[in-house]
């Protein structure tokens, strides 16, 4: 009997430890959900100014503004996730405490007369300041020359409202 009632005792003893309560008195789970969405500080619209360094074939190194592009960031759910649109494309992504992380879109671009779709690789993107984000992004494309590689310094400016 005696370890009929340790054992029931053990029980009830890890029971409240997995319910445990942080150091406020609150339940972990009700303050988990007033958290606020970290993406939030991401949200809008924008217009992206962007200066291409690429490693063209035969031609060599280039420098080249693109054409500005709007960009819209959306909220997709309450947990930091979001879908960018940029150039007419769309993707996804989400944001955490290191900044927003965007899976990689393809741009449509005519370099030295050769039409290309460039794979633009984001890293992650800090929280923007006063409407302002800057970033350096990876380009890579492939022309009928062959491998076309840069990188591109990128700026966001958050339109007001």
């Amino acid at each position: 009997m005696k370890k009929i009632l340790l054992c029931l005792l053990a029980v009830a003893v890890c029971s409240f430890t997995s319910c445990k309560k942080d150091n406020n008195g609150t339940d972990n789970t009700t303050q988990q959900e007033q958290t606020p969405n970290p993406a939030k500080d991401f949200e809008g619209n924008y217009t992206v100014t962007t200066l291409a360094h690429l490693q063209v074939p035969v031609i060599g190194e280039m420098d080249m503004p693109l054409s500005d592009m709007e960009a819209v960031i959306t909220l997709k759910g309450d947990r930091g996730e979001v879908e960018v649109t940029m150039s007419g494309q769309t993707t996804t992504g989400y944001v955490n405490d290191a900044g927003m992380h965007i899976d990689p879109i393809i741009v449509n671009q005519t370099v030295a007369s050769m039409q290309l779709a460039i794979t633009v690789t984001f890293p992650v993107i800090q929280k923007p300041v006063d409407g302002v984000a800057s970033w350096v992004a990876t380009l890579t494309a492939t022309s009928a020359m062959g491998a076309v590689t840069g990188t591109a310094d990128m700026t966001a400016v958050k339109h007001s409202k």
